[in-house]
């Protein structure tokens, strides 16, 4: 059975309407347990589709008609003429076509792969809405890093691969979500931290990024 790329379907990112509805009726101390579903399965699903690209890449594909594990010859970009066949359904496509399905769309997992893994292991478990909110809210805050050896750098956040936006306006978004005097103290202190981690990250040296847009960003997180 040929495949057909429209067969691939990857969940979209989280609009940033929402994640703000969410944070503003937090500040409030308003429990909007709809609004924190919405929000934690939409990221859940996210979640998941980055984990299955990431395996892709590295050479596991899951086959979106039966679920079945189809094993590539090369790992990475590979030879895009290669043919993927799941031996369960006969449902196949060329390489090249399935990469294009989720190539340049933020949907591979790199350094933080395991965040997302967390992030979809842990939400099933949560028990109240509170926890669900923590849980949302510390992924949401999350860094991509460089290691070598004893070297560790933050790089770009974790929510540039899932809310509406390139990684300066999700950067100024979080930046400006609304805390209020009813936020949990563990809401502040995951934004407080995660400032520090942007101060010291490489995000502010991107190549198309102005110095005076850097500039401003750095004074904007240090301002608040």
């Amino acid at each position: 059975m040929k495949g057909e790329s429209n067969q691939i379907q990857w969940a979209p990112k989280i609009s940033q309407a929402k994640i703000r509805n969410l944070y503003e009726a937090d500040a409030k101390g308003i429990i909007d347990e709809k609004l924190i579903d919405e929000v934690a399965y939409a990221l859940y699903m996210r979640c998941q589709s980055i984990l299955e690209v990431t395996e892709a890449s590295r050479g596991r594909v899951r086959c979106p008609v039966c679920g079945s594990l189809i094993l590539r010859q090369v790992k990475g970009k590979g030879n895009k003429n290669e043919l993927l066949e799941c031996s369960r359904c006969s449902w196949q496509i060329r390489w090249e076509d399935y990469h294009k399905s989720y190539n340049k769309k933020q949907l591979h997992g790199g350094s933080a792969v395991h965040l997302f893994q967390r992030f979809v292991e842990r939400l099933p478990q949560t028990r109240t809405p509170q926890e669900k909110m923590m849980l949302i809210d510390t992924l949401l805050h999350e860094f991509h890093t460089f290691c070598k050896g004893t070297y560790l750098k933050y790089t770009r956040p974790v929510a540039a691969n899932l809310i509406q936006g390139t990684a300066t306006e999700v950067i100024r978004f979080l930046d400006n979500l609304t805390y209020g005097v009813k936020s949990p103290a563990q809401r502040k202190k995951v934004r407080d931290a995660w400032r520090k981690k942007l101060m010291n990250s490489t995000v502010f040296s991107y190549s198309h990024r102005s110095r005076k847009d850097s500039i401003s960003l750095r004074m904007a997180a240090v301002s608040k």
